[in-house]
């Protein structure tokens, strides 16, 4: 008896598989009887010849917008960094692929926000109370500054450079009482161990 169950079951499985398959199948012959009844209102020729149409003019709205969005970004970029928002501009430039002609604010950017991104750290340790680190960043600005100050005046960027430079040691002496002098002595120091005594002998004279 439970054999016999098994194989009601099983038949009335297939009938069932058989009856799905009739109805996919019904509604394939009437799409298709549906197509042929249209084809003598729409060309093929002509259907194909306005898809390829609408295929290039929506090529060209995509690249459109997208050189659109980039000219608008570079545009962006140098009145940023015009106005000395230095990472304002380094963002509008994040992740696009620069052309050719656009290389040289390009490397003007990059090279400026090398130095500027030391002296946003010195502001988010600083905020944090984190006043070793925050000095820290200071100090390694400064050395950015004097790595760099040479490729700067090749590529138009010391006006920027100074900027930064003068903000860095504004820090220095206002926060941390350091002078222009003894924050250059600190870049000879060539002992990290040295290096990190005299910054936390600093900041614990500045508690």
């Amino acid at each position: 008896q439970l054999a016999r169950k098994k194989r009601e079951a099983k038949l009335e499985k297939e009938e069932q598989k058989r009856i799905q398959r009739d109805k996919k199948e019904q509604a394939r012959r009437a799409l298709l009887a549906e197509i042929e009844a249209n084809e003598g209102k729409i060309n093929k020729f002509g259907a194909s010849i306005i898809f390829v149409m609408f295929a290039v003019v929506l090529c060209f709205i995509v690249l459109g917008t997208g050189y659109y969005n980039y000219k608008l970004s570079m545009e962006k970029a140098q009145f940023d960094f015009d106005l000395q928002r230095y990472d304002d501009a380094y963002n509008d430039v994040y992740g696009l692929d620069i052309k050719e002609e656009d290389m040289e604010l390009y490397d003007k950017i990059m090279t400026v926000q090398y130095v500027n991104i030391q002296l946003l750290s010195y502001m988010r340790y600083n905020s944090l109370d984190m006043d070793a680190e925050a000095l820290d960043s200071l100090i390694k600005g400064l050395r950015r500054y004097e790595k760099f100050i040479q490729y700067g005046a090749e590529i138009g960027v010391v006006k920027d450079l100074d900027y930064l430079k003068k903000q860095i040691l504004q820090q220095l002496d206002e926060v941390f009482g350091v002078d222009e002098a003894t924050a250059y002595a600190m870049l000879e120091l060539e002992n990290q161990g040295e290096y990190s005594v005299q910054i936390y002998e600093i900041v614990s004279q500045r508690n």
